[in-house]
């Protein structure tokens, strides 16, 4: 059975191995609490034990799931909620819903990187957006009416911090963002200017924001790449494997689909 609530139980115990799920949806409760219309809570529970728990923010969901899970009352409940993606760190049961990708979760710890001149910490996410629209798309960035109230509220209460890097002549290359709750983070973003990738600007932007996330007391970063090249860029910048993420939509594919 599942049910909305309002508190998030101490999860340390709990849903083991499933670090970048827990900050995606801690981020977003320490950020807005649960009294909000586009973001919500929702425990699972079979034979009086909690066996799931999950957010539902603006059509994406975050699951944490154990052996005990029901993942056809699950994916059911989240259609039901008009959720789109779902992300989780355990595979759903074949068949149950669609799979869209999956990747490394990778955890580094972040070191002595020193701080940078060329560096702009925490700046404005009107800075922020020109640099990920142009290396992502708008196809794939929410717009920026949708994103920058989301960023700014989340970097006002500090559950979101960013870095900006500039090119020699002043103007803004690269950028990297992470959620952020309790002593850890997820990086949420890292981009490049097109016509500067290739250039070390993304390492850089990298180092920036592990030195701006240890300077804030931050112990442990986490990222997830679907792309092998971006693996192998977070691998030989101190991160090591930790687990897998799994990205899904809602409901089962179609025969005609497969």
């Amino acid at each position: 059975m599942i049910h909305r609530v309002e508190e998030l139980p101490p999860l340390d115990t709990l849903f083991s191995g499933q670090e970048a799920a827990k900050l995606r949806m801690e981020s977003a409760l320490c950020a807005y609490g649960t009294g909000r219309p586009f973001l919500s809570l929702y425990f699972q529970e079979s034979g009086g034990r909690m066996s799931a728990a999950f957010t539902c923010m603006d059509g994406a969901a975050s699951v944490l799931s154990g052996p005990l899970t029901d993942w056809e009352e699950l994916s059911s409940m989240l259609r039901a909620l008009g959720c789109t993606q779902v992300f989780c760190e355990r595979p759903a049961p074949s068949g149950i819903m669609t799979p869209l990708d999956t990747g490394p979760v990778l955890r580094c710890c972040p070191g002595d990187a020193p701080e940078m001149d060329d560096a702009r910490y925490d700046p404005s996410p009107t800075a922020l957006y020109p640099v990920l629209a142009a290396a992502f798309g708008k196809q794939v960035l929410p717009p920026f009416d949708a994103w920058y109230p989301d960023f700014s509220h989340r970097q006002r209460h500090g559950t979101a911090h960013s870095v900006l890097l500039q090119d020699k002549a002043g103007a803004d290359a690269a950028c990297a963002l992470a959620l952020t709750a309790g002593r850890g983070a997820y990086i949420s973003g890292l981009a490049v200017l097109p016509g500067l990738q290739g250039q070390g600007f993304g390492g850089r932007a990298l180092g920036a924001l592990l030195h701006h996330l240890r300077r804030k007391g931050y112990t442990a970063v986490f990222a997830c790449t679907p792309d092998p090249a971006r693996e192998r860029f977070y691998l030989n910048r101190g991160f090591t494997g930790y687990g897998r993420f799994y990205r899904y939509l809602p409901a089962a594919a179609r025969k005609d689909d497969t």
